[in-house]
């Protein structure tokens, strides 16, 4: 179990590293994503906020 958090959090950390070495060049758009499904029990709907990184080079 302590394998599993160790290695979830080293991997975290190196892509948090990853990100911050190329940030100067990614461009960030944020939106929200809404579905609606016609189900028999009615209009079923639900959302949430996606984002969108786009890099320059």
């Amino acid at each position: 179990m302590f394998l599993k958090f160790l290695g979830f959090f080293v991997l975290t950390f190196a892509v948090w590293i990853g990100i911050g070495m190329i940030s100067d060049h990614i461009t960030q758009y944020p939106f929200r994503m809404t579905v609606q499904v016609d189900t028999p029990d009615g209009v079923k709907s639900g959302s949430s906020v996606v984002e969108a990184l786009i890099s320059d080079r």
